[in-house]
């Protein structure tokens, strides 16, 4: 046992010092004792002897100054502020897994958080909901009940997972402060996540009984449509359990539309939603009565290349290859040609051969990515020299805006540049990264940063994120991978007296034994 306001040394002097003070003030008792006189001419010299002997009368009523010392000591120790140590100091963190879309699986597993929080220690424990973020719905002290209004309002779908929440609570603990989470819900866990955690962390599990609440889809992603279309996109989902899945439960919804594509299956088990137009809208999965994934559509628009008067016509080819690309007479996104107000600048030859400009402020930092981003390493640099005769190099600067300039004769029948594979993939790169159109974002899953190459995202937290270009994206409901499943152990059954701390017990005895006191007093066992 430890105090809060004393410390054990100074608490235990406190008793020795009661004790010793309650027994001096049983030798200052009065004893009184009673002298038959017979003549009132000597009533002076008996209340003279009568008179109270402070040290000299015996020590009597051991009963009663025990019983005063307990009592005393005790509230001595509850004005100390007295906590067990293995229990009392223990944190309790009932975690609601809040990927369970269902409302009357997610209601029930409520309840079964308040009953089991009601059952812990009340100055001590908490109940926290890991939805789009961690929500404390219950805090030290509070009652269980509230953890009902606070929770308010239809399940929100997020992902499963709940390694990200585990590693937010798991940074209350430290020495001297353990902490015990039991989590309601059927999320996996990684063993070696596990593993990972403090010693003084401790993960149960409560056991809700059916496996209510798996969630529905093990997969659900974006990638370029398998028609070549650059304005549509193709969505992938995979069920969680192919076998109990019935394709007939599936509502589709765009944009609160229903979908009317087609929808195809694969022979790994997925399915496919073809050619969903990439404008930007939300698409959004109900599996019967609960929502089980939503993703947000890529917004493609195409890209208007103006070309100039001059503009070799196998360029003018290569680019409208692109299903990106559309030629317009103005108003364009782009503009091809030897104008110096070019965006893909055409030029005489002289040095360097490839020259970008980049609005980046650190142009040597940016040379290697944009290297391998416009394909460039898949030029045959040395036998462009040799037909040349000049050195083929690259140069990269910092500008006002993207720019790529490059030889003209590279895409003439001097150079053997345009029959090369190379040529059509570095013009194909050029325009898209010249356009900066925003990268497909093939998924966004709450706890998981976005699959880009760069920028590198932060962890996504909320019902929505956003993408460097300003875009909301919808977060992906996913079951997140597991590499090696964890057995999380049953969360441990407490009793009635979890619930109160050590300072209520004590105030009840302290209660039982003035009463006792009392009692004794009444019939006449205690002076």
């Amino acid at each position: 046992m430890t105090f809060t306001l004393f410390s054990t040394l100074v608490t235990f002097i406190g008793i020795g010092v009661i004790a010793v003070g309650l027994a001096l003030l049983q030798r200052l008792r009065v004893q009184h004792q009673e002298i038959e006189v017979v003549s009132p001419l000597f009533w002076q010299v008996a209340v003279k002897e009568t008179r109270a002997r402070v040290f000299v009368q015996r020590f009597r009523h051991w009963p009663a100054w025990l019983l005063l010392v307990l009592i005393s000591s005790l509230l001595w120790i509850l004005i100390a502020g007295p906590r067990w140590v293995a229990s009392e100091q223990m944190q309790h963190v009932v975690l609601l897994d809040g990927s369970v879309g269902d409302p009357v699986d997610s209601a029930a597993d409520l309840d079964l958080a308040i009953l089991k929080a009601s059952k812990l220690p009340m100055m001590s424990r908490e109940i926290v909901h890991a939805g789009p973020q961690l929500q404390t719905l219950v805090r030290p002290g509070e009652p269980v009940e509230l953890a009902r209004r606070r929770r308010g309002g239809e399940p929100v779908p997020t992902s499963t997972g709940l390694d990200w929440a585990l590693d937010a609570l798991a940074a209350r603990a430290g020495e001297g402060k353990p902490l015990t989470i039991h989590i309601v819900g059927d999320a996996e866990l990684d063993q070696r996540y596990l593993d990972a955690l403090p010693d003084e962390v401790i993960v149960y599990r409560l056991d809700r009984g059916s496996e209510a609440g798996k969630p529905v889809l093990s997969a659900l992603g974006v990638s370029d449509a398998g028609s070549g279309s650059w304005q549509a996109v193709d969505v992938l989902f995979e069920p969680a359990v192919p076998d109990a899945f019935q394709l007939s439960e599936l509502k589709i919804t765009l944009e609160q539309e229903p979908w009317q594509g087609e929808i195809k299956s694969t022979t790994g088990g997925h399915y496919v939603v073809s050619n969903v137009p990439a404008s930007g809208g939300v698409l959004r999965l109900r599996y019967g009565a609960s929502e089980v994934g939503a993703i947000t559509m890529p917004r493609r628009e195409p890209i208007r290349v103006l070309f100039e008067t001059g503009t070799p016509e196998v360029l003018n080819r290569v680019i409208l290859l692109d299903p990106a690309c559309i030629e317009v007479q103005g108003n364009s996104d782009l503009v091809v040609g030897e104008s110096d107000s070019a965006d893909l600048h055409l030029r005489a030859e002289g040095k360097p051969a490839f020259q970008i400009e980049t609005e980046t402020d650190n142009a040597e930092t940016a040379l290697s990515g944009l290297i391998d981003e416009l394909a460039l390493r898949q030029i045959d640099a040395t036998a462009l020299a040799e037909q040349s005769g000049r050195v083929v190099d690259v140069e990269v600067a910092s500008g006002d805006q993207r720019k790529i300039s490059v030889w003209k004769n590279l895409f003439s029948s001097s150079f053997n540049f345009q029959q090369s594979r190379a040529c059509p993939i570095f013009v194909a790169r050029s325009i898209r990264w010249l356009a900066n159109r925003p990268v497909l974002v093939p998924w966004a899953e709450q706890g998981m940063r976005l699959p880009v190459a760069r920028p590198e995202f932060d962890r996504i937290s909320e019902v929505t994120t956003t993408a460097a270009d300003g875009r909301a994206l919808q977060v992906t409901r996913l079951t997140r991978p597991v590499l090696v499943s964890a057995a999380v152990e049953d969360s441990p059954g407490y009793g009635f007296t979890a619930g109160l701390s050590v300072s209520v017990w004590i105030g009840v005895l302290v209660v039982i034994m003035l009463l006792a006191e009392w009692a004794l007093y009444q019939r006449g066992r205690l002076p």
